[in-house]
């Protein structure tokens, strides 16, 4: 892989990553602020120290959702000022003293808030009528929150060794895949197809997006961090190893079975692939942000 572009301006671990569809923009977060990247990635957009991880677009590109302070909110992605937000006030109140947002996700044309959290609560936000209904997700952490193109389906993934496959018309889940780890990722193909899962064991699962069924299976060098679709049916995935930094596989076909594998000299936690599918962002342990071509 040819040398990336290195983005400076956080303070610790790079936690969530989210391109705007739109623009091309790039906004990347953690615990401690919020950057909206310049298109050409040669300074900072906007930044917040009131907005947190995870964060992501919405899927017109004109809300960036973020944790805050007293809850979550949509903020003006050029100014990163706060549009319209949810706290207890609003019927967004966490149960536990020490429960946070552990992931979210825009649904159905931007009409709803997928929030999931450190108790395995999921939360849907609509954001015609501001209505918040609270339901129980996961059994541990929600790790991850992926919603199908089409609407039909919800991927979320915990760290009770399950990934359930829901239903979004009546929000029940159509399939659980047992893991051996706790699972850390799941992402659609474009078309919605195809769902995959990857866990802290290495293990990764193709499934069905209509009933669950198993496709196919791969086993990465260390733990999963992240997996996205791109160019419609190729997978990435990224993560790392006690004996290695980290690294990205690039999978060619949707059995998983012709991969390319590069090596990168830092712990990688997060990735997404750009909106037209040329680039891989990706968040490391030292801070920094890493722009990628995609080989």
């Amino acid at each position: 892989i040819d040398k990336p572009i290195e983005l400076v301006g956080h303070s610790s671990v790079v936690w969530s990553l989210s391109w705007n569809p739109k623009t091309g923009q790039l906004a990347t977060a953690n615990q401690d602020e919020l950057i909206v990247w310049n298109t050409n990635f040669k300074g900072e957009l906007a930044k917040s120290k009131d907005a947190y991880d995870p964060i992501s677009f919405s899927n017109n590109g004109s809300w960036l959702a973020a944790t805050t302070r007293d809850g979550v909110a949509l903020l003006n992605p050029k100014s990163l000022q706060v549009v319209r937000q949810w706290s207890k006030a609003e019927g967004f109140e966490l149960s536990e003293e020490d429960e946070y947002v552990s992931a979210m996700e825009f649904g159905f044309s931007d009409k709803l808030l997928v929030i999931g959290t450190s108790e395995g609560a999921i939360f849907r936000i609509d954001l015609e009528s501001g209505e918040v209904k609270r339901a129980v997700g996961q059994e541990t952490r929600v790790t991850s929150i992926a919603i199908s193109k089409s609407w039909k389906r919800m991927a979320t993934t915990g760290l009770d060794r399950k990934a359930k496959l829901w239903d979004t018309r009546t929000w029940a889940p159509v399939h659980i895949e047992q893991f051996l780890e706790p699972v850390t990722c799941a992402s659609f193909s474009g078309d919605g197809t195809y769902v995959a899962f990857g866990a802290d064991d290495g293990a990764i699962k193709l499934l069905s997006s209509t009933d669950g069924k198993l496709i196919s299976t791969s086993i990465f060098s260390g733990s999963v961090s992240s997996l996205d679709f791109f160019s419609g049916d190729r997978l990435i995935a990224t993560g790392s190893s006690e004996t290695e930094k980290g690294s990205i596989w690039i999978f060619g076909e949707i059995e998983l079975r012709s991969k390319r594998k590069f090596a990168i000299s830092f712990w990688p936690w997060v990735a997404i692939t750009s909106p037209n599918g040329n680039l891989i962002a990706i968040g490391g342990d030292n801070g920094k942000v890493f722009v990628f071509d995609i080989p």
